[in-house]
């Protein structure tokens, strides 16, 4: 199967059908910031038995430009070494959690989203590879317009061998501002 490979290129962004943030002064674009809390950006990725790809996917994500993000990863009870690799790694940023049983997939990804801090929220799959500038591409945007609910790339999948198998997949024809139906028309299929 083959690897996501993240760039920062290509960004769709959906707009909420209201405004969020009502209360806040917005600047002189009408962009309302987030409220300021810390970090910004939790950026997670669930895992189960990842030690193939995990520690290039975690070296991926801490070599955002953008730096202002915890790490949750939620380990899923993995019976390979994924944990002593996520514990492998020292960054102040990085919270390692554990399932002390194995749970659904769609479970573990439920849960590892409970664990963030940040008002913005980036899933990121255990053999995914994320580019430089992918989080400062995709928060920015965000950050200085609450319209703005979802913004996503669309990715290169690349093999084991990190060889390009697909350029720019999914997302067709959304690397623009759109409503919030038209994203969802568009990318659920």
């Amino acid at each position: 199967d083959g690897k996501s490979e993240l760039r920062g290129e290509d960004i769709a962004i959906g707009e909420s059908a209201h405004s969020v943030g009502a209360e806040q002064t917005p600047d002189t674009h009408g962009h309302r910031p987030l409220p300021t809390t810390s970090p910004a950006v939790s950026i997670c990725i669930p895992v189960y038995n990842g030690e193939r790809f995990l520690a290039e996917t975690v070296r991926s994500v801490l070599d955002q430009t953008y730096d202002d993000f915890e790490l949750v990863l939620l380990d899923n009870a993995s019976t390979d070494d994924t944990g002593e690799i996520a514990a492998s790694f020292t960054d102040p940023r990085i919270r390692i959690e554990r399932n002390p049983t194995t749970v659904p997939q769609t479970v573990n990804f439920n849960r590892v989203v409970e664990h963030c801090k940040a008002p913005l929220i980036k899933l990121v799959c255990a053999d995914d590879l994320v580019h430089p500038r992918c989080v400062e591409l995709q928060a920015i945007p965000m950050q200085r317009d609450h319209r703005i609910a979802l913004v996503a790339g669309r990715p290169h999948m690349i093999d084991e061998n990190g060889r390009l198998i697909a350029s720019r997949r999914g997302l067709s024809g959304l690397t623009r501002p759109h409503s919030g139906g038209v994203v969802v028309r568009r990318g659920v299929r």
